[in-house]
């Protein structure tokens, strides 16, 4: 049997958890382009200017996961005014919905992110009811503990430089060699050097990975930090032959 509204409220399948930007209401969308808009000599930026490009990403995307609920819970009004939604009301079921299924760490996320979110989008409004409610979140939320998953650096070294040994010595084809001397090389070296995936995986040869009088570095400028500083540390001497052995046998067999 199907109710006044159930023309209007579809399933929570048909839509999505956190609608992209492209998707939120005119209101919002504007006034979250316009917070992200960049500076230029004569004119400075938006609110949310400043902030690095995957902050202001994880920004929009926690936002967007409360626009999802509304949509989904037939709260999402149109026509309202920017951030005009974050209300007391919709946060307190937007909460009760997020408790039932994640754990509470995610949970301040949320609500950290939906906070900054509006105060960038609408810097005139007054957010401080919702900064206590974050404060009481941060009180009861139990970090799940990591223990059970730690290895010591020594271990992955190990392990790294092993599945380099068997790959030279076992592999049964030169790309496969070639791809495991990669893989173990890539182990030790950010068991050794340890930096964010992102940074790893954008390392440039000649660039921000150099070989500079007999050393190998690694050098991350400010922009590509994240808390802005630039990153330069030396590879352990230990690597110079495993990394030569990638440079000279191993990468160019994955370039062709």
């Amino acid at each position: 049997m199907t109710g006044p509204n159930s023309s209007v409220r579809k399933s929570a399948r048909e839509y999505p958890r956190s609608l992209p930007v492209h998707e939120w209401r005119d209101a919002d969308r504007r006034a979250w382009e316009d917070a992200c808009r960049l500076g230029s000599r004569l004119k400075p930026g938006g609110a949310a200017s400043y902030l690095a490009p995957v902050s202001r990403n994880d920004f929009a995307r926690r936002y967007g996961a409360f626009l999802g609920f509304l949509q989904r819970s037939g709260r999402l009004e149109r026509d309202a005014a920017a951030a005009a939604q974050v209300t007391l009301p919709n946060v307190e079921a937007y909460i009760t919905g997020l408790t039932a299924r994640v754990r509470s760490v995610t949970v301040y996320n949320c609500i950290y992110m939906l906070r900054r979110a509006a105060e960038l989008m609408a810097p005139r409004s007054d957010f401080s009811w919702l900064a206590e409610i974050e404060k009481d979140l941060a009180l009861v939320m139990e970090p799940r503990s990591k223990l059970d998953r730690l290895v010591f650096s020594g271990r992955l070294v190990e392990a790294g430089l092993t599945l380099v040994a068997e790959a030279q010595e076992f592999a049964n084809n030169d790309f496969a060699r070639a791809r495991g001397v990669r893989n173990g090389l890539m182990i030790a070296l950010l068991a050794l050097c340890p930096i964010r995936p992102k940074n790893f995986a954008a390392l440039e040869i000649g660039q921000t990975f150099k070989e500079i009088h007999g050393r190998w570095w690694i050098a991350l400028p400010a922009i590509s930090t994240k808390s802005h500083p630039p990153d330069e540390r030396s590879v352990p001497e230990l690597l110079n032959r495993y990394i030569d052995a990638y440079l000279s046998q191993s990468r160019p067999v994955l370039l062709a």
